[in-house]
Parts: C-alpha cells; structure tokens; sequence
C-alpha cells in the first residue's frame, strides 16, 4: 500500500455519499450481459446431482443435519461457492436454470436442494418453528382486516404481492417447483443502486431511513423479548453499507403497537420514494421462475419482491398445481464480518427461538 494512503474499509462506504460497489448496477447493463449471472446446470452437474442425493439419503441423516461431505460435487461444487462468491461480493445475484426437479421425489428434492445450500454457507432457520427449508405457497390462511393489507400470515403464505424487502441471513434463494397459472414474477433491485439514486433525489430521506423504526416480531419473539425491535434501515458499518428496507414490518409493527410505533408523514415519504425507485424500469429486472430454476440474491445488497398471483383451480383427486418454491437462507463463508452488521438488526443468523429444532418440512405448513 503506498504512503499516505487510507487502506479502504470494507466496500468503502460512507453514508451520505453515493456507492460505487459491482452490486450498484442498473437493468439495461446487467440484461446486457446475461453471462454474468445465468448458468445452466450441465448433464454432468445433474449426474453430480443425482448421485449425491442418492448418498445423501443413504447417510440416514436428517437433511437439516446434512454436510457437504454427505452431498459430494466434485466438480459442480467449486462452481456453486465462485456463484455465492458473485453474490456476497459482486454483482449481488445469480439465475441457476435445470435444476432435476422433475426426476426427484419431493423427499429427494428437499434433500438436494439443502444439500446443494451448503455450498453457500450454514442454513439458517426461517421462522419459530425451525424451517430451514421453507415453502413458498399460498395456504390461504392469517387474513385480519385490522392489519396493512390484511394479512397476519407471512405474505409468502398467500398470493397477494411482495413488497419490496429483504430477508434475513446473507443470502436467500429460492427452488421453483411449479410456476402456478399466472402472474408471480420475481423482481429484484439493487439497493446499492436505489440508494444512489435516493441520495440524488432527496438526501434528506436517506438521513429519515437512517433512523430507528420500530421492527415487528410477529409473535416469533422468545420469552422475556419485546414483541418488537428497534433499528435504522440505512446502516454503514466499518465501511460496509446495508438497507434492511421493509414498510410492511413497520406499519405492522404501528398497527399492533399504536403511538409507541407511530410513523411520521416523512417516513412514510421516505418509504414511497424508495418504492417508486425500485419500480422505475431501470432499476430492478423481472424474471418468471420455471420449475427447475434457482434464484439466489445477496440481503445486503439486494430488494426482492413479486407480483400476485393466481393458481389453477384443484381437481377432486387430482395433482397439486399450485406455485410453489422453496426456498433457503444461507451465511456464507467469507461475508462480511459481525462488526459490520447493525446490532439492532436481530436475524442475520436467521429466526432463532428456543426449543425450536432445526426442520425441513416437504409441505407447506400453516
């Protein structure tokens, strides 16, 4: 390092200014160059596959006890963690198509997919129950017309549309099993990107989501924890820069908590801001998921959200056509460091409640 020359902290950000990071990226560029952040698994990666779901299943473990050495890919492995390696320190994401899903049992599927996850890290669970497997489908369950939207129920549970948001852990991605009938297409921005243009159009609602909000635990809280947690949105930590965006969380969290949760008029233009950045064509990309597909994104460096949806109506008897994905939360080898991580935001190792076991359910559960 030369003389006189500030070694760089983390991905160099300041708050306040504007972020030149591989993840700052905008649609036109990155639908340019599609080889960035497409692969399509080979017919070798899919013997790979095949062959180490078959030794993974005659370990007799449990799948949430499940390690690479009990998932050996020789040769598609190395290529898995330079893909997670893109996402925690590149361009944020990464389309994976032709996953075997229909020459799996759902059991099998389950099985490969988290065997495939620990390439990316750790699974973390999703929820009080333990999930570290977690379906993606609309059960039809948890409307309260007292709440933003109706829904008490985590919103992936029905079919209406995701806001933009980000989830727990580093990393989530996501197995599409069925597409459904219609709608349901995934979108992702990048954050990096909408903060940029945030701090160009108004620099004062970056100093708003720099403040504390008031965080819902929607009843997932262990004993002796408030049913809420406080914590900025807009973080910069030894030069790492996080946007933990969700509106949802914190109107749910005024909804059930009254004037200790109140939202000022300028929070909620904050939020509608960051909303109409994240919607402008530029600024995000649209991608319906097939069966066999795998989307996997970066918390830190990524929103996601996707549009309703509609599934076939059931036949008597017959097969379940629903949209149906699963998906995966991961913390990855080489991430940033915990100093980096907002001490307010509580989940970076997943939803962690006490007595809950690790579990990977093969149905969808209420």
């Amino acid at each position: 390092m030369a003389v006189g020359v500030a070694e760089q902290k983390g991905e160099g950000a300041v708050l306040g200014k504007p972020l030149n990071t591989p993840a700052a990226w905008k649609a036109p560029d990155v639908l340019a160059a599609p080889q960035r952040w497409q692969y399509e698994f080979t017919d070798q990666d899919i013997e790979e596959l095949l062959a180490a779901t078959k030794h993974a299943l005659a370990t007799g473990k449990p799948v949430p006890e499940l390690t690479t050495a009990d998932f050996p890919l020789p040769t598609l492995g190395p290529k898995l963690r330079e893909i997670v390696r893109n996402v925690t320190h590149g361009l944020g994401f990464h389309l994976l198509r032709g996953f075997p899903v229909d020459r799996l049992s759902r059991h099998e599927v389950v099985t490969a997919y988290f065997g495939l996850g620990t390439y990316w890290g750790p699974t973390l669970p999703q929820n009080a129950k333990g999930h570290v497997v977690g379906h993606i489908k609309n059960l039809r369950v948890g409307i309260d017309d007292t709440l933003p939207d109706g829904v008490t129920a985590r919103v992936y549970q029905t079919n209406l549309a995701q806001p933009w948001h980000v989830d727990a852990g580093d990393t989530v991605s996501l197995l599409c099993l069925k597409a459904g009938q219609e709608g349901g297409l995934s979108r992702w921005a990048s954050s990096h990107s909408v903060y940029n243009e945030l701090l160009r159009r108004r620099p004062n609602l970056v100093e708003v989501l720099a403040q504390d909000f008031y965080w819902d635990r929607r009843g997932e809280e262990n004993p002796g924890e408030e049913p809420w947690w406080k914590a900025p949105m807009i973080t910069v930590r030894d030069g790492w820069f996080h946007f933990n965006f969700s509106d949802l969380v914190p109107k749910q969290a005024e909804a059930r908590f009254g004037d200790i949760a109140k939202l000022s008029p300028l929070q909620l233009e904050a939020f509608a801001e960051v909303n109409c950045i994240c919607e402008h064509p530029d600024f995000h990309l649209s991608y319906q998921l097939q069966p066999g597909d795998i989307q996997i994104l970066s918390n830190f460096s990524q929103f996601h959200t996707r549009t309703s949806f509609t599934d076939p109506e059931p036949e008597e008897g017959g097969e379940d056509n629903r949209r149906h994905l699963l998906r995966i939360w991961n913390l990855p080898e080489g991430g940033r460091p915990d100093s980096a991580i907002n001490p307010g935001f509580p989940t970076r190792r997943g939803i962690i409640r006490a007595g809950a076991k690790p579990y990977a359910p093969l149905e969808a559960e209420e």
